[in-house]
């Protein structure tokens, strides 16, 4: 088989409402040359095998289960353990894509050879009060064209961006034995400047790609304790 250019990882947990929007939003890329490892974390609402009808024998998807429940970075782990793509995308269950989104950012890191991509998102709430309560603005950053390290992006933005809203090289993280720290939250921070410190050429694409739903029960909706 091909090898996938792209590899797009899906935890889930108890978000069998969300799925379709998710998935279709896949099978409906322009670009077609990926795989996506969606990592079932003991899911109690019957995730799994809704994932699989909507699936529906698309080859280009295959599907792990964890034997406990141990959150996101232990699923998302898994994925990028079994992960065969030249670049590693993350993208939560309960958000999509829009239809040219792995196409848009494959050309932009083909065309500027680049280890590492960061991209836009649009927020979507389920309520006026989850509005009133979480706002999140991404249409304020400044374009950027150029191509830099991982550490002057980040200084020239002074800001720091979700793990899911960039596509990074496997290489970049294999090489550098990078993995997700389990067992904290917010575990996407950390994550981020273990890539951004290794990333010697990075760049930004000033679109939305990426649609973000803020929904209740969600871990930037909810209240946590991060301990390290």
């Amino acid at each position: 088989m091909e090898s996938p250019r792209i590899s797009v990882i899906v935890p889930m947990y108890n978000c069998a409402p969300y799925l379709e929007e998710c998935i279709e939003s896949l099978k409906n890329q322009t670009f077609e040359n990926f795989e996506v490892l969606c990592v079932d974390d003991c899911s109690t609402d019957g995730s799994l095998v809704a994932a699989k009808e909507l699936v529906q024998g698309d080859g280009r998807f295959c599907f792990f289960e964890l034997e406990k429940n141990s959150g996101q970075s232990a699923a998302r782990n898994v994925a990028l353990d079994n992960a065969r793509g030249d670049y590693i995308v993350l993208l939560d269950a309960d958000d999509y894509f829009v239809g040219d989104a792995l196409e848009k950012m494959i050309d932009r890191a083909d065309r500027q050879q680049l280890e590492d991509l960061y991209f836009s998102a649009q927020a979507f709430y389920e309520s006026k009060e989850l509005f009133e309560q979480v706002r999140e603005e991404y249409n304020n950053r400044p374009a950027f064209e150029d191509v830099t390290t991982g550490m002057r992006l980040f200084t020239f933005f002074e800001f720091l961006p979700h793990a899911a809203l960039r596509m990074v090289k496997r290489s970049l993280i294999e090489d550098n034995h990078i993995r997700f720290y389990e067992g904290i939250i917010h575990e996407d921070v950390l994550f981020t400047f273990q890539t951004l410190v290794h990333s010697q050429r990075t760049s930004y694409l000033n679109e939305p790609l990426y649609r973000r739903r803020v929904r209740v029960g969600s871990t930037m909706t909810a209240k946590h304790t991060i301990l390290f």
